[in-house]
């Protein structure tokens, strides 16, 4: 395959015989090797090279001023226009000052006139607010508005003349300044030279009459290529730019080829179910190739944050890949150290305190930036920390630094210091902890991490260097963070390969100029390729047509004229683009191009176009969440039920096997995080402990309890429930003043009094009945024997019964329950005695009601620790103690509905409760696999 670069080699080989006197201008640097490398094969001799340059840095060696960095070039603009009078906070002046530079940039470069261009700006604006009606004067606000489109002139004057007197410049000046100064510069710079520009596609003004001067003075040559089929067709968006070049400058080279409508392709379209799935597809196509197919291979990435997935799915086959687009610094782990230092001075600035918000500061203490600088001490306390923190509901705490060791201590002091406005002093601090972290990074495991902290802190320096030199304007703590992510986040970490051998990967401004026999476009996707190509901007979008500055359709042209170079040249051709079904909110749509591809190239006969799918079966597995009970899992569990197995345990398996894998297989907890809203069960747990207080005198002594002293109960109610929310949230009980925290703190009050007040009712009610506590929150065990694989097991059942008491003589066992329960929550129909393993989950939980279990198994470690039958057994629901107590029943058959099914609380229900227990723990232990069931609503770890 001839390629542009095997021409362009050819070109300079035939016609130049002093290569050190010829200077190769290029779009990028990419390309030099390629070069480089095409050249000796054509002249098969030692010579010396070529000058290879960008058209930036050839445009810069005719300008001796210093091109001034975009972010000083905002204050720099600020600081005159307050000098101009104009008194206008940094917030509300960054709303439309980048896009007026932004504008400035494309007006030096498209080499307009400003004078007549801001002249029609302010007309038309004039026009937009003109009135035919009776009351012409404008308003205060609209005099205001025009004035400040007639002052845009001004400001462009001002700023240009500001930076002149500095000897600075910036880029689109520059390139206006090298276009007008080439002829009477260019010997000085480039004494004798002769000059090829190559490659191009779009070019400006300044860049065209530059280009055009030197081939005029017959000192140049403009060298493009195209394909026959866009040049030719003067409305395909492809050709574009290259039919302009040729208009302007006739002289033009164009080393045109007719390969999309004359040459073999084999084209696959592959639809991939997730974005992740495409690099599945790229890791067998490669793993296919041989060494001399991957030589000719590019892996191009539409999307070019989707290089880390892309780096990984390499395979191992491939010895050699060169990654020529750097790894953007913000997918590292710098993005989320750099959120957590400035989250910590967010919560400085609203919270108005230097204690720590705890998800900031656990997730800090995690980060690996922090690990790496840990000792063992460290890392203990981090662990004490972190328990003390969940154990007391630290919503906000204060670290103690004594505890850490000395370079730790160091770093935190850095990180946790408010910095109070000094952006100065901020940049000062991340300096000196990005050479705390360097330091600390080892080169062999943490390689990636150490490069990342090297060019975060070169950004850093310049953007500190910045600070220094330019006038700062007051700015809030959120417009220094924009400032300074805009600064690190442009930054890349670059790969090393060969540029030659091995496969590429690129992203699309990469590849120009280069061409490759195999593609494998990644992320062929509408508003990825092309991209969404909004110009903001000023001037309005008629005026820009007129003047000749960027439209929205020509910066498409630029990505089409990218697409179809590559498309054309290569021969095999993979585009993958993902469809994301489950997704409403991402883009998902195929690229325009795969459209236009199948309609405009059905004229080639050797084009051969297939459509695929394709999805991650592993995606299947995953989504199904299940896991299979292996003899290590069936170990866990057995252990769990010999240490003691609850109710709530059985409870969770019946509603979703799943849940109870998570947290009793694999241990997930939802306790250990810091409840910021008081949760049900903190709710509850108060509530307990509340009643347990008031009632433990009269259980300690069993005296009857009466009506009087439960009112007297009444005055300790406020201080009660207090105080155990402040055992809970220690310190922060302070939380507990206003909002949700506050409400909560009123409700667990107001329920431990309604419940009160049942109870003395209850009593004045039924004077003849004594109420004598005989137990409060008092735990009971019992082991019984179950069958696994022919061998017997002894396992602990236990539970914590809220309250044994006489009512009237009648002994009863009785849960509170803050939340609801009505009876059918508590009855039971007699086959779940009878039931088997293989019986489905979802008919036996119909069977019986949720609470049932518990109360069969309170009554089964009652009677068989204590020796009686409790007369009635129920709950309490504090939402409907009117109800008063629920008892454990038996469901009423639909036949005799009249007949009221009474329980025998007595050995016979003992027997069968055990038998129960055994077969649901048996069915726990022979579970084949754990999955969710599609009818639990309240799952935690599975949704």
């Amino acid at each position: 395959m001839q390629t542009f670069i095997n021409q362009l080699a050819h070109f300079i080989a035939n016609n130049y015989t002093d290569l050190s006197k010829l200077t190769v201008v290029l779009p990028a640097r990419r390309a030099v090797k390629y070069i480089q490398k095409e050249l000796f094969e054509v002249i098969q001799r030692p010579y010396f090279s070529p000058n290879f340059v960008t058209i930036e840095a050839f445009a810069k060696t005719f300008c001796e001023k210093q091109v001034v960095d975009s972010v000083e070039l905002l204050f720099r603009f600020y600081e005159i226009y307050n000098k101009l009078g104009y008194q206008e906070d940094f917030e509300s002046f960054m709303n439309w000052a980048p896009l007026f530079l932004s504008d400035c940039n494309d007006i030096d470069r498209q080499m307009v006139d400003p004078e007549k261009l801001f002249k029609n700006l302010r007309e038309i604006r004039e026009i937009e607010h003109w009135s035919f009606g009776e009351d012409r004067k404008l308003s205060e606000s609209q005099q205001l508005f025009l004035e400040f489109w007639g002052n845009l002139k001004e400001f462009y004057k001002v700023l240009n003349n500001s930076l002149e007197e500095e000897g600075a410049i910036y880029s689109g000046k520059l390139m206006q300044e090298a276009a007008l100064n080439v002829l009477e510069k260019v010997d000085e710079c480039y004494s004798g030279h002769q000059f090829i520009f190559a490659g191009f596609n779009a070019l400006s003004e300044a860049e065209l009459q530059m280009m055009s001067a030197l081939v005029n003075a017959g000192r140049a040559k403009v060298i493009l290529e195209a394909d026959s089929f866009y040049l030719m067709n003067t409305i395909h968006e492809a050709g574009l730019f290259i039919r302009r070049t040729k208009n302007r400058i006739p002289e033009t080279i164009i080393f045109e080829a007719d390969r999309l409508t004359n040459a073999p392709k084999e084209v696959e379209i592959i639809s991939c179910a997730q974005s992740g799935s495409m690099f599945k597809v790229v890791q067998d196509l490669l793993a296919k190739m041989s060494r001399e197919q991957l030589n000719d291979t590019l892996v191009l990435l539409a999307d070019e944050s989707l290089i880390v997935p892309a780096i990984k799915h390499i395979p191992k086959s491939v010895e050699q890949a060169n990654i020529t687009l750097g790894l953007p610094l913000k997918l590292t782990a710098l993005r989320p150290w750099v959120e957590l230092i400035f989250l910590f001075q967010h919560d400085f600035v609203y919270f108005k305190t230097h204690a720590l918000y705890n998800k900031t500061l656990l997730a800090f203490l995690k980060h690996p930036f922090v690990q790496v600088l840990c000792s063992e001490s460290d890392l203990e306390q981090i662990r004490l920390e972190e328990a003390r923190i969940v154990k007391y509901n630290k919503i906000f705490t204060v670290l103690n630094l004594d505890n850490f060791s000395q370079d730790l201590k160091t770093l935190l002091l850095l990180a946790l210091k408010p910095w109070k406005g000094n952006y100065l002093s901020a940049l000062e601090t991340f300096l000196s902890m990005n050479k705390l972290i360097f330091d600390k990074l080892d080169d062999k495991n943490n390689l990636l991490e150490k490069t990342a902290v090297y060019h975060f802190h070169q950004a850093l320096s310049k953007l500190h260097e910045i600070f220094e030199r330019a006038w700062l304007p007051t700015m809030t703590l959120r417009s220094f963070e924009k400032f300074f992510n805009l600064r690190w986040m442009q930054e890349t970490i670059a790969y090393y390969g060969n540029p030659i051998d091995g496969v590429q990967v690129m992203g699309m401004l990469e590849t120009r100029v280069l061409s490759f026999k195999n593609v494998i476009f990644v992320g062929v996707n509408e508003g990825v390729l092309p991209p969404n190509n909004s110009v903001n901007s000023l001037i309005p979008m008629d005026l820009r047509r007129y003047f000749n500055l960027p439209l929205p359709a020509e910066k498409d042209a630029i990505f089409a004229h990218h697409f179809y170079r590559l498309f054309a040249a290569a021969e095999n051709i993979h585009m993958l683009h993902y469809s994301n079904s489950g997704n409403d909110f991402q883009l998902t749509e195929p690229s325009r191009y795969l459209q236009q591809i199948e309609m405009e190239l059905g004229v080639n006969d050797q084009l051969r176009l297939t459509y695929k799918s394709f999805n991650l079966t592993v995606q299947e597995q995953l989504k199904s969440k299940g896991f299979n009970n292996t003899p290590e899992v069936q170990s866990k569990i057995l252990d769990y039920f010999k240490h003691g197995l609850s109710a709530s345990a059985l409870n969770k398996f019946m509603n979703c096997p799943l849940d109870f894998y998570m947290r009793y297989v694999l241990k997930y907890s939802d306790d250990d995080e810091v409840e910021e809203e008081v949760e049900h069960s903190t709710f509850g747990t108060v509530i307990h402990q509340t009643l347990e207080y008031l009632y433990r005198p009269f259980s300690e002594s069993a005296q009857p309890i009466s009506p009087k002293d439960i009112e007297s109960m009444f005055e300790q109610v406020d201080l009660l429930v207090t105080r155990f929310f402040k055992d809970k949230y220690e310190s922060d009980v302070d939380h507990f003043e206003s909002g949700e925290m506050y409400m909560a703190l009123l409700a667990a009050k107001q329920q431990v009094r309604r419940f009160l007040t049942f109870e003395r009712q209850q009593l004045l009610d039924h004077p003849q009945n004594e109420l004598v506590i005989l137990a409060l929150e008092k735990s009971f065990r019992r082991t019984v024997k179950i069958k696994i694989d022919e061998k017997e097991e002894e396992i602990a059942i236990y539970g914590n019964i809220d309250r044994v008491d006489l009512w009237g003589g009648k002994l009863r066992i009785l849960d509170y329950k803050t939340g609801n329960c009505t009876k059918k929550d508590v009855q039971f129909s007699r086959e779940i005695f009878e039931w088997g393993r293989d019986l489905e989950l979802e008919k036996l939980n119909k069977l019986a009601g949720k609470h049932v279990l518990q109360l069969m198994i309170y009554f089964f470690l009652y009677a068989g620790s204590e020796g009686k039958y409790p007369d009635s057994l129920g709950i309490l629901s504090f939402q409907n103690l009117k109800e008063g107590l629920h008892e454990l029943g038996l469901k009423t058959q639909k036949r005799s509905k009249s007949e009221k099914q009474m329980l025998a609380l007595d050995q016979e229900l003992i027997e069968n409760i055990e038998k129960y227990i055994v077969v649901l723990a048996e069915r726990v232990l022979t579970t084949a696999h754990f999955e969710h069931s599609s009818s639990a609503k309240f799952c935690n770890f599975c949704d």
